[in-house]
């Protein structure tokens, strides 16, 4: 059997047990929008805690992060920093959001809102913001689902029917079960994703340089040591103040709990507690952004001069013999995760974090 054609077929069987998954999950959902959109508000730690983490990684998690690694250097912890601070507000905002929610049934962001200004208006500005925000958003999660299938097939699955197969499968699921889809299947590709980030990051190193340790001594080393000098580089390569990387932070932590698609997470949870709970922990979460930053830095000296940034990553992993098996198990670890529509006239929430490459994934034109 061709190398593509088990590489494909490992793919087809992770789409099939995820639209299972999906599916089944919504079997004791209410046939009601609090039901379709927020899960009955019955959401626990765990589930709660891989939705919030898929709603905020995107496909940056696997290629921009890693981009920034291996262009900027320490410049990419911002991204730790942002990610662990901007969950501040929500320990606070969240709960007190959850019970308005569950007071007048409200499922959004937008509903919450217009309901409080007593502004229909108010609401279909909201949504029409986010859809004019969120369909490029969408449209590039598409293609790069698309994409994965026609590298892993070598051309055999145009993009075109790569993007539809994918997309296919979320939204039947989705459709059939709404939250509780997600919620699921959330859980299980936050988990395989990790387990695909941390044997990525500590393989490429080892793999590339015998090890983390000798990686950043030979960076150390070499004429990009400037890329380990706190706080990293600024686009342009110059240093990067402290002052600009603190209000980098900063910005970006300030409207993270405010984007929709996470806002409305406050409305699933099963309760306040729940919903504290999940936020003090999810900082954690932001542990799987370690191995995603130590692949960019494997490719600094490995492979010099990658350009744009942001496809170090595929770029690494097609220049790297993998077992067709493992390099099947990385496409699917890396699987865009559902995306949904919100309903009731409220904002639509963009794609629950979409990786949009993968292994053997060749950088797009």
């Amino acid at each position: 059997m061709p190398e593509w054609a088990v590489i494909l077929s490992i793919c087809g069987l992770y789409l099939v047990l995820v639209l299972g998954l999906g599916v089944w999950s919504g079997r004791t959902v209410s046939a009601s929008v609090d039901g379709y959109v927020a899960g009955d508000r019955t959401l626990g730690v765990i589930v709660l805690y891989f939705v919030l983490g898929a709603s905020v990684f995107s496909s940056f998690a696997f290629l921009g992060a890693p981009g920034w690694a291996y262009s900027r250097g320490a410049a990419a912890f911002y991204i730790i920093a942002y990610g662990t601070v901007g969950m501040v507000p929500f320990y606070f905002l969240g709960p007190r959001a959850r019970q308005v929610g569950e007071a007048f049934g409200f499922v959004t962001q937008a509903e919450m809102l217009a309901h409080r200004y007593d502004s229909r208006t108010l609401s279909v500005v909201l949504a029409a913001l986010s859809v004019v925000a969120f369909v490029p958003y969408l449209t590039l999660q598409m293609k790069g689902a698309g994409l994965l299938l026609s590298t892993i097939s070598d051309g055999v699955v145009p993009q075109w029917l790569g993007a539809l197969v994918a997309y296919g499968v979320v939204l039947v699921y989705v459709f059939a079960s709404g939250m509780m889809a997600i919620g699921w299947t959330n859980t299980v590709q936050g988990l395989f994703m990790m387990a695909v980030a941390w044997f990525l990051g500590l393989y490429l190193p080892e793999t590339l340089h015998g090890g983390i340790q000798p990686m950043f001594e030979a960076i150390a080393a070499s004429d990009k040591a400037a890329l380990l000098d706190v706080p990293g580089l600024a686009a342009d390569g110059s240093p990067w103040s402290w002052a600009g990387y603190s209000s980098a932070v900063v910005v970006s932590a300030v409207g993270f709990s405010m984007w929709p698609h996470l806002f409305m997470r406050a409305f699933t949870a099963q309760s306040n507690r729940t919903l504290k709970l999940t936020v003090v922990l999810y900082p954690t979460f932001q542990l799987f952004l370690v191995p995603i930053l130590l692949i960019g830095f494997a490719g600094v000296l490995a492979f010099p001069g990658v350009a744009p940034p942001d496809t170090i990553v595929p770029h690494l992993l097609t220049q790297i013999e993998l077992p067709p098996v493992l390099v099947g198990l990385v496409c699917a670890g890396r699987w865009p995760p559902p995306c949904r529509r919100a309903t009731r006239s409220c904002t639509p929430p963009p794609p629950s974090g979409c990786a949009t490459a993968s292994s053997r994934c060749s950088p797009p034109p």
